[in-house]
Parts: structure tokens; sequence; C-alpha cells
């Protein structure tokens, strides 16, 4: 979160996205509204009004802009949480883009009505390029919802909503991660990181279900294969 200057400072911040932009990525801005005044008994942006959330966004794209030297295009809310004021927030403060929106999260009630669920579409001035989710199972009438997050799917279930939205012609698909999604490891608590490294060459079998799962001290990845004995 862009915000988060106001605990951590702005050099802080400016590392960080320093950091992201060197290894030839971008940066767009993120928005915990809980480091504004420090009021973590509101910590998404519908507990705020629209004049809070317009003065919050302020903020954080001034915070962007010293910290990358550029102006911010897009905004993605923390917990995936807005609504239509968050929308006018960011039309206000010149904000294009917005990839806040996961189909099923919550009630958004931003509009979108009979609209296909996870295709982009502008809203009140904002092009929303929303987070893909999908039926993970179905139990008759219930069929819960996961967001397209590259920490929380399987290989296949990444595979299956990438192919669907081909086959259907969606204009975007949106991505979700986060900064641990690119871990490495350190030998001495933080201080140095050691180079990426592939874990088994690939094969002739396709790898499929990727796990990993740690205790504190231990990391596992696990996958399955075609292979005999895998």
């Amino acid at each position: 979160s862009t915000l988060e200057e106001l605990h951590h400072g702005r050099e802080h911040v400016r590392q960080m996205c320093a950091t992201v932009l060197d290894r030839g990525h971008d940066v767009q801005m993120h928005l915990h509204p809980n480091w504004w005044k420090g009021d973590f008994a509101r910590t998404r942006l519908t507990d705020y009004s629209l004049a809070e959330q317009t003065e919050l966004v302020g903020l954080a794209r001034d915070a962007y802009r010293r910290a990358c030297g550029c102006e911010a295009v897009a905004h993605r809310a923390g917990g995936l949480l807005i609504n239509a004021d968050t929308l006018r927030a960011l039309a206000a403060n010149g904000i294009r883009v917005d990839s806040s929106v996961a189909p099923g999260h919550i009630a958004y009630a931003l509009g979108a009505g009979g609209e296909p669920p996870n295709v982009p579409r502008r809203l009140d001035g904002v092009a929303e390029v929303p987070v893909p989710t999908f039926a993970q199972a179905r139990l008759g009438a219930w069929a819960p919802r996961r967001h397209f997050d590259v920490n929380a799917d399987s290989l296949s279930e990444l595979q299956f909503v990438v192919n669907r939205a081909v086959e259907q012609g969606v204009a975007a698909v949106c991505r979700r991660m986060h900064s641990c999604s690119f871990p490495r490891r350190s030998p001495d608590g933080g201080g140095t990181f050691g180079e990426p490294f592939e874990i088994e060459a690939g094969g002739a079998e396709p790898q499929r279900r990727p796990q990993i799962c740690s205790d504190g001290t231990r990391l596992a990845v696990v996958w399955q294969e075609g292979a005999p004995g895998k």
C-alpha cells in the first residue's frame, strides 16, 4: 500500500517500488486505508464516506508519485473491497483504471446488472478490469467462487481460467498475486538471497497441481506427473 509511507516512511515505499521497477516490472497504486490516521477500526475503503475516500485516494496518488516519479494509472483496493463511492473518488483524482472487483466476492452493487461477471467494462468513468473468479467446486446449488490467484490456485485451475477466457473472447485477464509470489531462499535471515533455481527439469510428462507448504522451518514443494511412480 502506498500509504504505508505514513507509518514506515517515504524512503521505505520508494525502495520497494524501485526494487520492482528495476527488475522490469510495473508498479501501480494499492490502497489500504487503515494507515491513514492509524484507524485500524476501519480497514476497508467501503467503511469511509465519499469525501473521505476522495481524500484517501488523493493521498495515495501523491505518495505513489513521490515513490515512482510518475502518475498512477491503475488502482487496486485492499481486500478487493470497493463501492460506487470508490469509483467516484478514483475518477476525481484522475485514476483511470481499477482492478478491485472480484465477482462473487461481495455484493458490489455497482450497477453492472446482467453484464458477464469477468469481462472488463467502464463504471462511473473508470475502466474496471475485474479479478476473475471461477466455481472451484459444485454441490447442487452450492458453488463457492475462487479468485484467479497464482498463490491460491493449482496450475490446472490457472490454465482452465485462461483457456476459458480465450474461448469466450475476454479482452483481458487479470491475475492476482502478492510480493510473496516470488520467494527466494535467504540463508542468513534476509541479509542475502540465493539465485532462483529449477526444482526439476521439465521432461516429457506435464507437471500438474503444484502445491507449497511450510511448517515454519521446512518448505515442501509437491506436484503431479504422469511418469511412473510420480
